[in-house]
């Protein structure tokens, strides 16, 4: 079409185009609205419209506060509303849960907030999660983060955590439990990296869960799961 389209007939045609994706079909070629026709010389737009992909499914639930049974019963809730963890996890699983425990102990907290009420995954969150994959059939647990220092996991909680659910902590930036990282291909395709080099347990591991903290970043502008896998490779690497 050579025909030359103003700005405001070109959003109006992409306006009805995109009224028309929520109808699933496969429409024909359609006259623009309100382009002079010259005789029987019209314009044409072509619009193919494809059905939208299915939706992630998502769930919602607030806690106006750490408390332990809350944050348990509204944890179970999301889970609820996401179906529940039979689809993830089988009887006797490894999983790896990994939360957000960036800057270490040496970090000045926000005044008047704790590190874990504002820029650090809580451990009641990480307990409630750890309990519902135990319900579920999780047969050994794992709480993983490239910490900064071994104190962060005491200082905020992780080791009484862990005893309780009788998880393992480990550091993902050295790599004990084993005696070497691993290097992990990362595939095919347009990748900047060919692979990652990680601690073993990322690999032996049949299930891993991110659970990130929600929070304002200085460059990001927001930090969500993404960033948090930032943590999955040590610190040397």
């Amino acid at each position: 079409m050579n025909r030359k389209i103003s700005r405001r007939h070109l959003l109006k045609a992409l306006a009805a185009a995109a009224a028309s994706l929520g109808l699933g079909k496969v429409l024909g070629l359609s006259p623009l609205p309100g382009i002079a026709q010259d005789g029987d010389n019209l314009s044409y737009l072509p619009i193919i419209v494809k059905p939208p992909p299915p939706m992630s499914q998502i769930a919602i639930a607030q806690a106006t506060s750490y408390d332990r049974q809350l944050v348990r019963q509204q944890v179970q809730s999301l889970l609820d509303g996401l179906g529940g963890l039979g689809d993830v996890i089988s009887p006797g699983d490894r999983v790896a849960i990994k939360p957000n425990l960036t800057g270490g102990i040496s970090v000045t907290p926000l005044p008047g907030v704790s590190a874990i009420e504002s820029y650090i995954t809580h451990p009641e969150v990480v307990r409630a999660l750890g309990e519902s994959l135990l319900d579920a059939g999780a047969g050994q647990l794992f709480i993983v983060e490239a910490i900064y220092d071994w104190d962060s996991y005491v200082s905020w909680g992780y080791e009484d955590v862990a005893a309780a659910m009788g998880a393992t902590l480990i550091d993902l930036n050295v790599p004990q439990p084993y005696s070497d990282f691993i290097s992990a291909p990362v595939g095919e395709g347009w990748y900047v990296y060919p692979g990652y080099t990680v601690n073993p347990i990322l690999h032996d591991i049949e299930v891993f869960v991110s659970v990130p903290k929600m929070k304002c970043h200085w460059s990001c502008g927001l930090t969500l799961s993404l960033k948090n896998l930032i943590g999955l490779v040590p610190a040397s690497h």
